[in-house]
């Protein structure tokens, strides 16, 4: 079975944006990138202790954070995501939001695989 990105890598990550949005220097981006895969891992991990609390509010905090640090770096998928685990937490929407938190390792695993195939990451 083939990866999802070697499919369709614009629907994970889109170069030419990320690009024009660091002025074409890519290794400004590697560098932006490198900042989110490091504050990742505990932004998500924030996202899931507040889940298991019910802390709505929290969860939707930190979706809207890392829906924009997505938006401003291209990372289209995990945006989407974060959009969604977002609205879903407004709404306090319990089962879309253990749905999508379940996924959020994956996904970015995806994201990241893809990032470093082509030495971005």
């Amino acid at each position: 079975m083939a990866k999802n990105h070697q499919k369709n890598p614009q629907a994970l990550f889109d170069l030419d944006s990320a690009l024009e949005r660091t002025g074409g220097d890519k290794d400004f981006l590697r560098e932006l990138l490198s900042i989110y895969e490091e504050e990742f891992e505990s932004k998500v991990a924030g996202i899931k202790n507040a889940w298991q609390n019910k802390d709505f509010q929290t969860v939707q905090e930190i979706s809207h954070s890392l829906k924009g640090a997505s938006g401003n770096l291209s990372l289209i998928s995990l945006e989407k995501l974060f959009l969604d685990l977002e609205q879903a937490s407004k709404v306090k929407d319990e089962k879309k939001l253990s749905q999508i938190i379940a996924t959020l390792d994956e996904e970015y695993s995806r994201v990241k695989n893809y990032l470093q195939e082509q030495h971005l990451l």
